[in-house]
Order: C-alpha cells, then sequence, then structure tokens
C-alpha cells in the first residue's frame, strides 16, 4: 500500500507477484489478486492484460465484477467479455465488436446459450 499510495506502480505490481507466487491461487488470497489486477488496468493496462496470460501466475479468487468493469473502462474489451456473466453487461461491450479480434469473438459466441447469441447477434444488428 505504501508503493502504490506514492504512485510507484511497478514497485507494488512486483511487491505482490512476490507474495502471490509462491503462495499460489488462494482464495485467502482474493482482496491481493484484486488489487494487483486494479492498479494495473488503472495504471498500466497492458501490464494487467499481459498478466492475465502469465501461466505462473495464475489467479482465480479475485473480484471478477470488479475486474470486468475495470477492463472494459481500460478498453481491453475481450477481457471484459472474459468476465462478465451478465448479459446486459455482455451486450454493452459488444457493442465494441469492431475493437475485438474476429477469432475471439467466433469463439465467445460459440460457447454462449443459443438463446443468449441470438440475443446478442439481434443487438448488435441494431
Amino acid at each position: 500500500d505504501m508503493f502504490y499510495r506514492s504512485g510507484d506502480v511497478r514497485s507494488t505490481t512486483t511487491l505482490l507477484l512476490e507474495y502471490l507466487k509462491p503462495r499460489g491461487d488462494r482464495e485467502e488470497d482474493a482482496a491481493f489478486q484484486t488489487k494487483l489486477f486494479e492498479i494495473n488496468l488503472l495504471h498500466a493496462p497492458q501490464v494487467a492484460d499481459a498478466l492475465f496470460d502469465v501461466e505462473e501466475y495464475t489467479f482465480s479468487h479475485y473480484d471478477r465484477l470488479k475486474i470486468a468493469q475495470l477492463c472494459e473502462r481500460a478498453q481491453l474489451f475481450q477481457r471484459a467479455l472474459e468476465h462478465y456473466t451478465d448479459l446486459v453487461d455482455i451486450k454493452r461491450v459488444l457493442t465494441n465488436a469492431p475493437l475485438i479480434e474476429p477469432t475471439f469473438l467466433l469463439e465467445y459466441f460459440g460457447r454462449m446459450t443459443p438463446e443468449n447469441c441470438l440475443e446478442c447477434l439481434t443487438d448488435l444488428l441494431k
């Protein structure tokens, strides 16, 4: 918290990763995992985006809704879709479909229920 309050995002990120990595993906570390993504989504979105893909840092206990909202705000629309579960949120993010990789969208729609997929596609065509 001290590093972050002084604006040192890099040191805060390093400290959180050094703490979290050896502990593994623990539920009791949810707040730290959330803070890690939050800090980077607010100040270094490209770092946050990369953190989602690093296999040695597999985190799953962070606040997914909060992180989805921050991903959307940082214009990481694909990441936002990966985190949102509510159809209203999903449809809102899909209004940015031209900025999302077509391959990802095809796979994403393929994972949706047929009803939800049809509803989203109908909204996109309006």
